[in-house]
């Protein structure tokens, strides 16, 4: 198999799951995550994600948390995503 480099468009699936294993999301049924290695875009996104939901886990019923998550991931996709739909952003 070959490593990806930085610079490649690559697509992953992922499954993603709190501690307790609770998958809060998946592309099991879906298409794959596409990004390009060493852009830094996912790792700005999940950080915004397990960080948010980190300041507000004492607040939403532990049933509700992979649905935050998942609201969570696509806001953060949306915010990296949003400089390339709106140029000069």
């Amino acid at each position: 198999m070959a490593k990806a480099k930085k610079g490649d468009s690559v697509k992953v699936h992922y499954t993603g799951k709190l501690k307790d294993g609770t998958v809060f999301d998946t592309s099991d049924k879906g298409e794959p995550l596409s990004f390009k290695v060493g852009e830094g875009k996912l790792k700005v996104v999940l950080d915004f994600v397990f960080e948010v939901l980190k300041l507000i886990a004492g607040f939403i019923p532990a049933d509700k948390v992979a649905q935050v998550g998942f609201v969570l991931l696509i806001i953060g996709i949306g915010l990296v995503l949003l400089p390339v739909l709106i140029p000069g952003l």
